[in-house]
């Protein structure tokens, strides 16, 4: 037999019926809800008028309600510090701030300092400043800013060469130390011109024009070639191809407007 089997597995189960706990009302829900529809309701919008009312203009002004609220929450608050029940005792107050250095410090003591600074003053006593009368009852204006006193014999650099000459006198000299540098220069490329000028001979009509075909051809062929680079150059080879170019293409022209336009001289 099977140990499981019971009589009792015949019936039917019972239901199980959950009963849901009260929920929690409070005691004043009915009063909240009488004062929300009486009160409230009434006056939702407009607020309370005054009572009498005066002209139109006393009713509902501007900040009107802000007055209502504060006193209306000052009254709140002194009626729950008259209820408030405290169970400890009242903290004691905060000690009152300290003088420092307290003012009875000093008392009975000598201030050095102060002694001093007087005592400087009696032994030397300040000169006043040397000051002049233009004309019999006139201004008093000070002396020493006014050119009538020689203040200026007082400088440390009395009677020296102002630095400004000085640096204007090096630079003269550093100029002509340059000039007859230079002059040098001309001197000995003129002696050296001189006696090139023998071995200088003027290129011929036919070695001109020549010359002149020869750079032409070399000038469209660098000109065909700076044209077949690429609009946009990229890669440093492409830059510097075109750089090339450009200086070909100007030294050429260069070479050709000097053969055209003036006469050439070659070295033998």
């Amino acid at each position: 037999m099977d140990p499981e089997e019971n009589i009792k597995n015949l019936l039917p189960p019972r239901q199980v019926i959950f009963q849901k706990e009260k929920r929690h009302v409070s005691k004043h829900h009915g009063a909240v809800r009488e004062e929300q529809r009486t009160y409230k309701g009434a006056h939702a919008t407009m607020g309370y008028a005054r009572t009498p009312v005066e002209r139109p203009s006393n009713y509902m002004k501007t900040h009107h309600r802000d007055s209502i609220d504060k006193v209306v929450s000052e009254t709140n608050k002194a009626k729950a510090a008259a209820v408030q029940h405290h169970d400890c005792n009242r903290r004691p107050a905060l000690p009152k701030p300290v003088l420092y250095p307290p003012p009875d410090r000093d008392k009975g003591r000598i201030n050095w300092v102060d002694s001093n600074v007087e005592h400087m003053k009696a032994l030397s006593p300040r000169r006043p400043d040397p000051r002049f009368v233009d004309v019999p009852g006139g201004d008093t204006q000070d002396l020493l800013p006014s050119g009538l006193f020689p203040r200026y014999i007082f400088k440390k650099n009395f009677g020296q060469v102002p630095a400004y000459l000085q640096r204007r006198q090096e630079q003269l000299r550093i100029e002509r130390e340059i000039d007859e540098q230079e002059e040098a220069l001309r001197t000995s490329r003129s002696s050296k011109a001189d006696d090139a000028k023998d071995d200088i001979s003027l290129l011929t009509e036919q070695e001109r024009t020549a010359m002149l075909k020869g750079l032409q051809t070399n000038l469209r062929e660098a000109q065909r070639q700076l044209q077949s680079l690429p609009v946009v150059c990229e890669t440093n080879a492409n830059k510097k191809k075109r750089d090339m170019l450009e200086q070909t293409v100007s030294d050429l022209g260069r070479y050709i407007f000097l053969l055209e336009n003036y006469k050439v001289a070659i070295k033998n």
